[in-house]
C-alpha cells in the first residue's frame, strides 16, 4: 500500500479493486491503467446519468500532475549532484595518469570509476524522467 502513484506504476503488475458492493475486481496491470480503465467501465456503465460527470471531473481533479516532496527535492539537487560525480570522475581519472604504474592503486580507482559512473547514469536518467514530469506540470498550468 502506498500514496506514491509513481512507485505503484514501477512496481504493481496487478490491482485488486474492493468494491462497495462486497465484489473484488482483479486488474492486471499497474495502477494507472487501472484508473484509465475504471473511468472508462464507470462511463459505459453509467452513461446519461448525472453521476457521470461529476466522477470524470473527481478523477480529472485528482489526476493532476504534481511532483512528490521527494520527487521536489530530488528535482532541485540533482544537477549539483551530476555536477559533483562528473568532477569526482576528473579527479579519478587524473590519479589513474598519476599511478598508472601502481597496479593495485589503479584497479581501485578504475573500481571507484566504474561505481561512479553507476551512479551518474542512474542520475542522469532520473534527471531525464523529473525534467520530463516538470515540464508536463509546466504544460498542465499553462493550459
Amino acid at each position: 500500500i502506498s500514496h506514491d502513484r509513481y512507485f505503484l506504476d514501477r512496481t504493481c503488475k496487478r490491482i485488486f479493486s474492493y468494491n462497495g458492493n462486497g465484489a473484488i475486481l482483479n486488474y492486471t496491470g499497474n495502477y494507472t491503467d487501472f484508473i484509465e480503465s475504471e473511468i472508462f467501465l464507470d462511463l459505459k456503465s453509467q452513461e446519461n446519468e448525472p453521476k457521470t460527470v461529476n466522477i470524470v471531473q473527481k478523477q480529472k481533479k485528482q489526476n493532476k500532475l504534481k511532483f512528490t516532496y521527494k520527487e521536489n527535492l530530488e528535482f532541485n539537487s540533482i544537477e549539483s549532484n551530476i555536477n559533483e560525480l562528473e568532477e569526482k570522475l576528473e579527479r579519478i581519472d587524473s590519479k589513474m595518469n598519476e599511478y598508472s604504474h601502481d597496479f593495485l592503486k589503479l584497479s581501485k580507482l578504475m573500481k571507484q570509476k566504474e561505481e561512479i559512473e553507476e551512479d551518474l547514469l542512474f542520475k542522469m536518467e532520473r534527471f531525464e524522467h523529473l525534467s520530463e514530469l516538470n515540464d508536463k506540470i509546466l504544460n498542465q498550468k499553462n493550459t
